[in-house]
């Protein structure tokens, strides 16, 4: 009996012990698996902070590279008659692919007396609604320039409804002179912000300027995102300002390297010296290097072209003598030197030298610009110099402004450049 109650408590010790050690065991086995999960959750969460870390650079430089800077859009230009001078007070839009819409007067008019108040580079379409273009306009509030009114408008292209956005008098505050206003300058579209570039009125910029890089400093925007828009400063990206830096020293490489195609008709070769001389004119160019047309017709002037001109210009002219300053020019002879800038013929660019005879004997450059000077930008036939037998008239090459890539275009409009210093600066006329 005794036996048998020492082996029960036997029995039951040997079964606690055993309890005991399971119990460690499994307690040593859970602290190991512990152990485990949180060290992958350590793990997993530095490698998570790294893949944070990575992330948030690789969002900040992909933010960079993408950038909605926009500098296409709608241009403008100056309706013509068929021999190329300018149609007074009526003006075109033209669109990315080249389609010209006609500048209703109404329009005009809020814009100003004439286009020259319009000082957008490029009108960029909305973000969203590719009907709404944006523009600039500036107006001189004095005749110094030094105070002057810039605004930004939104132009619907299909209900044709032109609303001012942003209107500021910036005055004596030009980049350029501390007595000059700015003209603020719509030169793209970030997103919903409308960049303007400050510049002087009285700027001009050569063939091989660009915006972008040597006028970085100069970026404003308006965010017509904005309920009140205020003018602030923008930051060009790098990638652009490298980009037309580039562009800007392959523009002056090849001002050195002369046009050398013959273009049909009648050309005008200057010789082995550069010089070119007939009965009307001398000039030099790039010897044996550049291709000059040779035209001639017969004087259309009419009282009412002359009549707007000169009212554009500020010139008070009588009926009457605008009458015999037609007469003294009627049908005679113009002869026209057009300047080729484009291998591939593309017009537009071609820098002129239109010469008339001194039929109304103008005796110095004030009688002659009162008659014939112009005040809109991008013309034709701008007095340049006379004699008492001739009358010489060079035209613009534009605004000096290259687009953001430049293309056949562009790179016509610096060669006019290159033509129109070099012909003006020898012209010698007869």
């Amino acid at each position: 009996m005794l036996f048998q109650k020492l082996l029960n408590v036997k029995s039951v010790v040997i079964a606690i012990l055993v309890s005991i050690v399971l119990g460690c065991m499994y307690a040593l086995f859970q602290m190991s698996v512990n152990q485990k999960v949180l060290l992958q959750q350590l793990q997993s969460m530095k490698a998570g902070a790294q893949a944070t870390s990575t992330r948030a650079l690789t969002t900040t430089s992909t933010d960079f590279i993408k950038s909605n800077l926009v500098t296409t859009g709608y241009t403008f230009e100056n309706q013509t008659n068929m021999d190329g001078s300018a149609i007074f007070g009526s003006f075109l839009l033209v669109s990315p692919t080249k389609e010209k819409i006609l500048i209703p007067d109404a329009v005009r008019m809020t814009l100003g007396q004439d286009i020259t108040n319009l000082t957008s580079f490029v009108m960029p379409t909305d973000e969203k609604d590719s009907q709404i273009i944006y523009m600039s306009s500036a107006k001189n509030i004095d005749e110094a320039q030094s105070r002057i009114v810039n605004k930004v408008y939104s132009y619907n292209l299909k209900s044709l409804e032109l609303k001012e956005l942003y209107s500021h008098l910036d005055e004596k505050n030009s980049p350029m002179s501390n007595q000059l206003g700015r003209v603020m300058r719509l030169v793209g579209r970030d997103g919903s912000k409308i960049i303007l570039m400050a510049d002087s009125p009285d700027n001009s910029p050569g063939p091989c300027t660009r915006v972008w890089s040597d006028y970085k400093d100069n970026m404003f925007y308006v965010d017509v995102s904005e309920v009140q828009m205020s003018l602030k400063s923008y930051s060009v990206p790098q990638s652009k300002v490298d980009k037309e830096k580039a562009d800007a020293d392959a523009c002056a490489s090849e001002m050195n390297n002369p046009l050398t195609t013959s273009i049909d008709g009648m050309p005008v070769i200057p010789d082995t010296t550069g010089w070119h001389q007939d009965e009307l004119v001398q000039f030099k160019l790039e010897p044996n290097g550049s291709v000059v047309s040779k035209e001639k017709y017969f004087n259309d002037e009419t009282v009412s072209v002359l009549k707007a001109s000169t009212a554009d210009c500020g010139n008070k002219v009588s009926d009457e003598k605008l009458e015999k300053i037609v007469k003294a020019f009627k049908s005679t002879v113009v002869t026209r030197y057009t300047f080729f800038t484009s291998r591939q013929g593309i017009s537009g660019h071609d820098y002129t030298l239109t010469i008339y005879p001194n039929a109304a004997h103008f005796k110095n450059m004030k009688e002659f610009k009162e008659i014939f000077d112009i005040c809109y930008p991008a013309g034709s036939m701008y007095p340049f110099k006379l004699t008492d037998s001739n009358l010489a008239f060079t035209s613009s090459c534009g605004s000096g402004y290259a687009p953001e890539v430049p293309d056949d275009a562009s790179r016509a409009a610096q060669r006019c450049e290159s033509f129109k210093e070099k012909v003006e600066a020898s012209l010698k006329l007869k």
